[in-house]
């Protein structure tokens, strides 16, 4: 069993994850460390770089009180660790990413069309201008079901371009805008007084775009209320990964009446029912 220790520690060990006010170490941090052989990943990726995931509210001082703590074996494997400004908290978030080898995908599962995009006025104008399209060559087709078919799979095709469309547009912006926030960050920690002016601009800008992300999270999810003033984020993700849990096939026989559950198995035996099918029905 992997031990990984992460979250809010709300004390620190070095004056290397200081900035302004007095600095206290904290003993019992280090003997945790010692005692379960854990290493802190992102001090160790970063050697001694002053970078904060907390500044109280005049931004005068702040702590790196977030962190990951692994087992040095699993170093090796980790591919980055980084410190992301985060606008949901009065904290940053820290990014920890694994080398995971091994991994399938369990394919693109069931669509839904957002009905938020029936509010953008040049998504309407692109299906209207689909369907006109389909109308004239409708005599084309073999049969009404047939053509009515084919003008679905058009619709879905350009509601998922549209949609892949604007969120790269708000994931560029989140990405500008945070980039931004990090070396606005950076400069205060270097002695900018100025650059807190820039930060509350920022952060104002990725809670607007953040926002956005909700509301498209909440109608993926496809919850059916939301509390007054409640706060989605939490609620929405652990209900989308609820449903992609019970939606996924984990166990499958195959043919030759072996429990099998890896995914690469998994689809060999559905791909050997289907050909079994095949046969009994058309051969």
């Amino acid at each position: 069993m992997v031990k990984i220790l992460a979250g809010d520690f709300n004390c620190i060990e070095s004056d290397r994850d200081k900035f302004g006010g007095k600095f206290t170490s904290v003993n019992e941090l280090k003997e945790l460390r010692k005692n379960v052989r854990v290493v802190d990943i992102w001090r160790k990726l970063h050697g001694s770089l002053l970078q904060c995931t907390w500044f109280n509210a005049s931004k005068t001082i702040g702590s790196r009180l977030d962190k990951f703590f692994i087992p040095q074996d699993l170093v090796p494997t980790v591919i980055s660790c980084e410190i992301l400004p985060s606008v949901l908290s009065d904290h940053d978030s820290v990014n920890l990413v694994f080398d995971v080898k091994g991994f399938s995908s369990h394919g693109p599962g069931v669509w839904q069309l957002n009905l938020e995009l029936l509010k953008d006025y040049r998504f309407c104008e692109l299906i209207k201008a689909t369907i006109t399209e389909h109308v004239e060559y409708q005599h084309c087709f073999p049969s009404l079901h047939e053509w009515w078919g084919f003008l679905k799979i058009s619709s879905r095709d350009i509601a998922q371009d549209f949609g892949k469309s604007k969120r790269r547009k708000i994931n560029y912006d989140k990405v500008t805008a945070t980039n931004l926030l990090i070396k606005a960050k950076h400069d205060l920690l270097a002695g900018d007084d100025s650059a807190r002016i820039r930060i509350d601009r920022l952060e104002s800008e990725l809670q607007a775009l953040n926002f956005v992300n909700q509301e498209s999270l909440k109608i993926r999810s496809r919850a059916q209320w939301l509390e007054e003033g409640e706060k989605p984020t939490k609620y929405f993700f652990a209900l989308k990964s609820t449903r992609r849990d019970k939606n996924s096939i984990k166990v499958v026989y195959n043919s030759g009446g072996d429990e099998v559950s890896s995914q690469s198995e998994i689809e060999n035996s559905i791909h050997e029912v289907i050909f079994l099918l095949y046969e009994v029905i058309f051969l």
